[in-house]
């Protein structure tokens, strides 16, 4: 009963004309940034880490940006539910298409690392692009709530998007290799890795000691896919570009945690040079104390 009500109100407010929609981001933003104060102590702290070189009003007007730009994801996020393929196209465009579909029409598939910058829930929308013979498949992890869940699922569904569950990953990769569909298989590698796995694999991100998550190496390794970086641009308010910046060809030349580094590299690039697109209400350091043990 939820779950519908969650979706009824999702779709009548998406409903409304973006421009109307960026109205009510600009109403959430004061709500959120001035009043609830969401996260702002997390925001505040990440933010200073990550740029110890900056001024305190330097890092306020990074601050007000991305708050401004956090609101815009949730409202662009909910009218996804009535984009069409044709005006999904005109807001998102990728640059060079033909680095991904050269490997396709080989009958390759590809890994695709991306991360939680500019607007990845429109990312998907790659499958407007390709022709139906190809398929564009995310991996995703559970949420706690099973509503919110079941509703994300459903908007990252669209555009014939596959959704594959982490926890059951491999097995479905086995039994998608078996179609023999070129896939691209998009991964969100810039969480946090759980506290058992944090030592592993630790790297200077951001001027911080940062534990990354290895699981989109270890694929490409497994299954020798190519290796991509999701480059996003935000050109203006609800217009982004991506392009496709490879990372390797050959996976299984690069030793343990090399091409997650050198993704982790690209991605600090891309927040140096856009800081307020970049999700800073994340605990993203949560388990960097384990990093000197």
């Amino acid at each position: 009963m939820m779950y519908y009500l969650l979706y009824g109100i999702a779709w009548i407010v998406a409903c409304l004309p973006l421009s109307v929609l960026y109205l009510l981001s600009d109403v959430a933003y004061f709500i959120v940034y001035h009043i609830v104060k969401y996260r702002r102590k997390i925001v505040r702290i990440n933010l200073k880490n990550s740029f110890p070189q900056k001024s305190e009003k330097e890092l306020r007007t990074i601050e007000k940006k991305f708050y401004r730009f956090f609101c815009d994801i949730f409202i662009e996020t909910i009218k996804k539910i009535h984009l069409s393929e044709k005006q999904i196209r005109k807001r998102f465009e990728y640059t060079n298409q033909d680095a991904v579909l050269q490997h396709f029409n080989k009958g390759k598939s590809i890994i695709l690392m991306t991360a939680h910058f500019g607007n990845w829930e429109w990312f998907s929308s790659f499958t407007t692009q390709i022709s139906n013979e190809f398929r564009v498949a995310q991996v995703y992890q559970q949420l706690h709530n099973q509503n919110f869940s079941r509703f994300m699922l459903f908007l990252r569904s669209k555009f014939r998007t596959v959704n594959i569950d982490a926890k059951t990953l491999l097995r479905q990769m086995i039994q998608m290799r078996n179609d023999a569909i070129p896939t691209l298989y998009g991964f969100l590698s810039d969480q946090s890795p759980n506290a058992r796995n944090a030592q592993k694999a630790v790297m200077m991100f951001l001027n911080q000691k940062t534990p990354i998550l290895v699981g989109a190496e270890k694929v490409a390794q497994k299954f020798d896919f190519p290796v991509f970086y999701g480059k996003m641009t935000r050109k203006k308010r609800g217009y982004y570009s991506c392009r496709f910046v490879p990372v390797t060809d050959k996976p299984n030349e690069y030793g343990e945690f090399e091409i997650t580094k050198k993704f982790m590299l690209l991605l600090e690039e891309d927040i140096c040079r856009q800081p307020e697109l970049w999700l800073w209400t994340h605990r993203r350091w949560k388990h960097s104390n384990l990093c000197n043990m």
